[in-house]
Order: C-alpha cells, then structure tokens, then sequence
C-alpha cells in the first residue's frame, strides 16, 4: 500500500489495519511505497487518533506467515479528553503470531502521543516462517529467502513515545508522560536488531527507540509478564549472519540509538529493562530450557555498538522526599542475558560508532544515576567494554552549597552516581579496555545543613 489511512472519530478501539483471529493468512504485509527503484519509499501514512486506538493491530489467536514490513509515516495519538478505563494510543500492537520479519525500514517516522503512549508492543510471539512450514506447505505458500521470514524484528527508523508534544511552563495541568517504544512480552526467535553503523559501514541506517521512560515504563521493557495470563517463558533468540554479518550471535543488537528523557523535571527514568516474571518464567536472550543454561551453546546476549541512554533533570529549590534516579540498563530478576559486550567499531575515515551506556541526573537538585544495573536473581555472568567503549553514570547540580531548605537529617541532598552495580552475584568477569566511569559534582553543606 502507498495510500494514506486515516481513522479519527469518536468510538473505542479504532484501528488503522486490523488483523482478525481464527484464520492464518499466508503473505507479507507491506505498508510502505515499493517501486522496483527502491525497495523502501515511505509513501504511506497512518494516522489514528481516539481511545484505546492502535495504528496496525492483530488479534489474540490470529496467525500470519510473512514478513510485516513498515514505512513512512505512522501516527498515534491519544483523545484529548480519554474516557474512563480507555487504553493508551499504541504504534503496532502484535496480540497474535506472526511467523516472519517485523520490520521498520529507514523512512519509518512513527510516534505514539499521550499519557502511556506506546510504541510496538509484542504479546503474541515472532517466530521464523519455518516454524510454520507444514501450514504454509499445505497451502502452496513459500517463505522468503536471505534477511525474510527469519522471526526477527528490525528497526531501522525512528519509533518515539511522548507524552505530551508541547509543554507549556506556565500551565498548572500535570505534564504527561508516555510509555514504552517497545514492549515485548512473548519470544522472538530471530532476535532484535536496532539498526545502525557498523564495522566498514558509516551510512547505515540508524534505528531510535525514544521516550520519557517514566511511570515504570521504560523505553524498552521486555518482561514475559506483560503477556498476563499467557505468560511463559520467554527467548529473545539469535541473530542471523544473513541480517548481521559482522556480529551475529547475540540476541540483541543495538547499533542505534535507545534513549529515556521524561517530559518534564523531577521525574525518574529508565531507558532499557529486562526482567522475568518468575523462576519458571524467565527471560533469556539466546537458547536455554532455564535460568542457569541459557546461553550454553556459545550464543546470545546484549550487543551495544550505539547509544542506550537515560537523563533526569530536577528543578527543585526545597526539600525533597523521593530521590529522582535515571538508569540506562537494568537487569532485573529472573532475566539471563549470557554476556553484554560494548563495542566501539571502526566504520571507515577514523570514526567509530559510540558503544556507550550512560545515565545522568542534572538540575538544581540531587540525584541517583545508574549505567548498568543487575539486580538479585538475574544472571549475567561477563561484561565486555571494548577499546573507545565506555559505561558512565553522572550527577551534576548547579546547588554546591545546599542549605538547610533543601536537606534534612530524613531527605539527604544525595548524589550517587554508579557505572556497574551487581546485586546478583553471577558477574564473575568484567574485561575492561574502555571507560568505565562515575562522577558526581561536589557539593558543600550550607547554611544549617
């Protein structure tokens, strides 16, 4: 399709492009502008607008085998008055399996506004249109070949999340703040590709999951959990030499950018999370029947050779009593990821790609920074931060001699900055030839502090 949808109205639960259950449909679905030119155009446009709407929605029980690709222009936005017990507006909501690609090509310009505002969300699974062979034999359907039907989800565009467009300072109305670019909570066999430079390649596309990271919601979130009463366990899986040449092999690879920035101060912040729901319903990138083996086959893991970013910023002149945090990376309980490499790789001329993972807490007041957090149950055993890679964490204050109005024995004028914390006890190598580094701005007590 090349044409422009448009679905705006009153009515609940409207639609762009609606995928029902019961049947399985055989073939891709495209919506971009193909032209034997140029295989990705942008010439198409969905917009939806209202309660609990969805640009592209598929179905709880609603198979497909082929490859969804997106381009373009993709528009969600939330009513300006929602009614009561209505959904956030969501980007492309994935209930059912698909058996293929999800893919975002490079002319994708996708946002989600309003209070929750959600990206891509994956409940269903993806899994590679092998896994559904016999089906698609039967019907005389024939997967794709080379980078189709591998059951991995690619961005190569820009999927961003806010929650409000414009703040205005002088407006008493609380600032919204919206939620997750991406939420996956099924498998996806054929791993997540967030596009980028790369080794010997400058001008590659670059993939952006952006938003405010706020409200629980980080711009990433991977929990089986969010699948509810269909929870299992659940595999982000390989990434395939035919989609990934140069770093094949792990599960995640984030060569663009992934990024938290709330809408308004005195917000925390998350940008990437990752956690399990319990024991038995673990999340692990790569192969693995349980928590303690997944990866044992030599495959898996968290690749950054990007930006995964998180930046709080307060504005606070008196005491506080909750302390604003940002963390860019947070491993969570009853989540396994193998190994976690940072790289900064030679793209050609003498420049490299970032490899970074940082966390900052500017502003007026104080604050607790994060780069990379492993909490209690979760299991990553190796960090590698290769040469001009580096993990940070800063806390910056333009208050150096805090007084007694904006700290107290009970609320502390606290700045922590920390680049790796593990509280799971599995970290037993950190190979470092980068930077890994925590600052804080040095404060002196004032007046009655």
């Amino acid at each position: 399709s090349s044409n422009t949808i448009t679905v705006t109205g009153s009515g609940l639960n409207k639609s762009g492009v609606l995928v029902l259950a019961g049947h399985r449909y055989f073939g891709g679905i495209t919506l971009n502008n193909l032209t034997p030119v140029a295989l990705t155009g942008g010439g198409s446009t969905i917009t939806v607008s209202g309660d609990s709407v969805a640009a592209f929605r598929t179905h709880s029980g609603s198979i497909i085998d082929g490859d969804i690709a997106f381009g373009g222009s993709i528009t969600a936005i939330a009513s300006p008055t929602p009614a009561a017990g209505s959904l956030p507006p969501v980007l492309a909501l994935l209930n059912g399996t698909l058996n293929g690609n999800l893919l975002f090509d490079s002319t994708v310009a996708a946002s989600a506004s309003g209070e929750g505002a959600q990206g891509v969300v994956v409940l269903g699974g993806i899994h590679a249109c092998s896994a559904d062979a016999t089906a698609a034999a039967a019907a005389g359907y024939v997967c794709g070949t080379g980078t189709s039907g591998l059951g991995a989800l690619i961005n190569n565009g820009k999927i961003i999340t806010v929650g409000q467009v414009f703040v205005n300072p002088a407006s008493k109305d609380p600032v919204l703040e919206g939620g997750s670019a991406l939420q996956v909570g099924a498998s996806i066999d054929g791993g997540i590709f967030n596009g980028g430079p790369y080794t010997a390649n400058s001008v590659a596309p670059v993939g952006v999951f952006s938003g405010n990271g706020s409200n629980g919601l980080a711009v990433v979130y991977i929990d089986p959990g969010l699948a509810g009463t269909l929870a299992a366990p659940l595999h982000i899986g390989p990434i395939s030499a035919a989609l990934d040449s140069i770093d094949s092999g792990y599960s995640f690879n984030n060569r663009g950018t992934i990024s938290a920035a709330p809408s308004d101060h005195q917000f925390s912040t998350v940008s990437m999370f990752v956690q399990g729901a319990a024991p038995s319903i673990f999340t692990c990138f790569g192969n693995g029947s349980s928590l303690t083996d997944c990866g044992s086959d030599g495959q898996g893991g968290l690749l950054n050779t990007g930006t995964i970013s998180a930046n709080a910023t307060t504005n606070a002149t008196s005491v506080t009593t909750t302390q604003i945090s940002a963390s860019a990376l947070v491993i969570g309980p009853y989540a396994a990821i193998p190994r976690i490499d940072l790289k900064a790789e030679n793209t050609g001329l003498g420049s490299t790609t970032p490899g970074t993972i940082f966390a900052s807490v500017s502003g007026t007041s104080g604050g607790i920074a994060t780069a990379l957090s492993i909490s209690q149950n979760a299991v990553v055993p190796i960090i590698n931060v290769g040469q001009g890679a580096s993990i940070k964490a800063s806390v910056s204050t333009s208050n150096l001699t805090p007084t007694a109005e904006q700290t107290s024995p009970s609320s502390p004028f606290t700045l922590v900055a920390t680049g790796i914390s593990d509280g799971s006890s599995t970290l037993t190598t950190i190979n470092n030839a980068g930077v890994i580094s925590a600052a804080i701005s040095i404060v002196t007590p004032g007046l009655g502090a």
